[in-house]
């Protein structure tokens, strides 16, 4: 007997939800977020919504966030290389 007998079929009518995108690394201003952009183009990073990056940020001095953010003042943007290795590094 085939190992394959024992699978389930899916129905051609199932829709099998595509995986949300995860932060990669790459080059160019692709790469530069505001807060909104950033949680909402990665919404299972940030499931509680902006939160917990706005808290990064209101704390990026202490906690080395500080290196991802480019500007000062209102105007924000958040690196995602930098990001990508700041969430990544142990």
């Amino acid at each position: 007997m085939s190992k394959l007998s024992n699978l389930r079929v899916i129905e051609s009518d199932t829709q099998i939800p595509t995986p949300d995108p995860v932060v990669q690394p790459h080059d160019g201003l692709a790469s530069l977020f505001t807060v909104d952009q950033l949680v909402s183009a990665h919404p299972n990073l940030f499931p509680n919504g902006k939160s917990k990056v706005e808290w990064w940020l209101r704390n990026r001095r202490m906690n080395g966030f500080e290196s991802c953010v480019i500007g000062e003042g209102k105007t924000l943007l958040i690196d995602a290389n930098k990001l990508y290795d700041w969430l990544t590094k142990s």
